[in-house]
């Protein structure tokens, strides 16, 4: 089954797409996943999420923020710790992020998640951010 997760912040949004295997708990199965809405920092939890998902191997890193109707995006190669150095005093406390293997494309900040439209000059100017698993086509 796939799960949705969507949360908004004003006009902006925040979305991330998983499948879970019937009868799995949602929070063991996210693969790289991790999400937050509430009244805490969101990069300090969104990183300490992706910290604790490690063990699994990837290859990059990223986080988007919304914070005051805007998404704010923080994306790196390497290890979270190089990614917390970018994005742990990011505002804000409503977030999603991501760890990547690279399966196809090669390991890059362009390649990391999260993504959003092509249409959108910048982050900042998207409606929406995207982490997911798998290929998209």
């Amino acid at each position: 089954r796939e799960v949705a997760l969507r949360v908004s912040e004003t006009r902006r949004h925040i979305g991330a797409l998983c499948s879970c295997a019937p009868g799995e708990p949602l929070g063991g199965i996210m693969c790289g996943i991790t999400a937050y809405l509430g009244a805490k920092k969101a990069a300090d939890i969104l990183l300490s999420g992706l910290a604790r998902l490690e063990y699994r191997g990837y290859d990059s890193a990223g986080v988007a923020i919304c914070s005051e109707g805007k998404l704010n995006i923080r994306k790196k190669v390497g290890k979270v710790k190089e990614l917390a150095a970018v994005a742990n005093q990011m505002p804000g406390s409503t977030g999603i992020g991501h760890t990547r293997w690279a399966t196809h494309g090669e390991p890059s900040e362009r390649n990391a998640h999260p993504h959003v439209p092509s249409a959108a000059q910048s982050a900042s100017d998207a409606s929406f951010a995207l982490v997911h698993n798998g290929i998209i086509e």
